[in-house]
């Protein structure tokens, strides 16, 4: 009865969730380090950072894509990009 919540379409989709959910928590912790380190409001680095390229947001599983993605929105803003290098745990 419940085989229709098994098999590989199931497990993609949710993966496919959870790779979402782990990009968003990202994005959400890179805006406010970026936003406490620079002084930009944290609704403007989210904005810019939603702006990005989709190809870039793959950056954000990793730490020298979070200094990348900072360096970019740095200088989308017109400021010195910050020395935004997190902590892996």
């Amino acid at each position: 009865m419940l085989a229709f919540l098994s098999g590989p379409s199931v497990d993609a989709r949710l993966r496919a969730a959870t790779d979402r959910q782990a990009q968003f928590h990202s994005a959400a912790e890179l805006t406010r380090q970026f936003s406490e380190m620079t002084g930009v409001d944290r609704r403007v680095v989210f904005g810019r950072l939603t702006t990005i390229d989709l190809n870039l947001l793959a950056l954000l599983g990793s730490p020298q894509g979070w200094t990348a993605i900072a360096a970019f929105m740095a200088c989308e803003l017109g400021i010195s990009a910050p020395d935004l290098v997190p902590t892996v745990h």
